[in-house]
């Protein structure tokens, strides 16, 4: 379970949240299973480029970093066109949750008047898609601890041999239950 904790950490990195909001799980907006799963896979390519730059120099010549991560992205990037309108989805539900969920401003842009997650949902693809492997690679390089460069090195190569969107639904379906909260699976009745 410290594994998965572990990845969904590295792969969600609160790439698109600015601080953790606690609040009651059915005032917050949830995204289908099929969304989160597109989400993990999404941010794969991201989150790997940014964790090397953030480890340089921190690991093993021969680790997996250094000889399976590239094969690793390659795999995931090739599925980021299929699942980018899913993930985009998700990406919105995140920026909502961290924005708070239509309450009052939190933030100073919100207090001038504008709204993250509506500006960004309203951007061409090929505007939104840079805007968010960009946000994703800053807030990847912002969670990177150096003393975590190994463990992060650990999980990635513990995800090389899964199929990729395997991979996304079980990290999707796993989200709720190791305490993601700005990110809620809806419940499927």
């Amino acid at each position: 379970m410290a594994r998965y904790r572990a990845a969904l950490a590295a792969l969600t990195l609160s790439a698109f949240t600015q601080a953790s909001v606690a609040q009651a799980a059915d005032s917050v907006p949830c995204v289908s299973g099929a969304e989160a799963a597109a989400l993990f896979v999404y941010v794969v390519p991201p989150t790997i480029e940014a964790v090397g730059n953030s480890c340089e120099g921190r690991l093993s010549a021969n680790g997996f970093m250094a000889t399976g991560s590239r094969k690793l992205s390659a795999r995931y990037a090739a599925l980021q066109d299929e699942n980018w309108p899913k993930a985009k989805r998700a990406a919105l539900a995140l920026f909502t949750m961290a924005n708070g969920n239509g309450k009052p401003a939190n933030t100073q842009s919100q207090a001038m008047g504008f709204d993250p997650a509506k500006i960004f949902q309203n951007l061409p693809d090929n505007v939104a898609r840079p805007l968010g492997d960009a946000l994703i690679m800053q807030k990847v390089a912002e969670q990177v601890r150096p003393e975590k460069c190994g463990q992060i090195e650990l999980v990635l190569s513990a995800m090389s041999p899964i199929e990729p969107r395997d991979a996304g639904a079980l990290l999707g379906a796993v989200a709720n239950l190791v305490g993601m909260e700005n990110l809620r699976v809806c419940k499927v009745d």
